[in-house]
């Protein structure tokens, strides 16, 4: 059977080593906050980027599909 002396060194180690985990615990929380945020901007970043390159691929869709009409036009003259 431990002695009660055992017992407080073993309490105080058990303490220590929640301490020690709250803390490890908290810098874990802040990283994956901040990982989080990050996320979220290259999720935004790739919608918008996405959009962006739709808006542009219209474009180019349609200034093709000019210069098409105007050829035929030119050809069946």
């Amino acid at each position: 059977m431990p002695s009660y002396a055992e017992l407080e060194r073993k309490a105080a180690a058990y303490a220590r080593d929640a301490e020690h985990l709250r803390a490890e615990n908290d810098c874990l929380r802040v990283a994956i906050s901040s990982l989080e945020y990050r996320l979220e901007a290259l999720v935004s970043a790739d919608v918008a980027s996405k959009a962006d390159a739709i808006t542009l691929l219209t474009q180019a869709e349609d200034a093709v599909g000019a210069l098409i009409a105007r050829l035929r036009a030119l050809t069946a003259s």
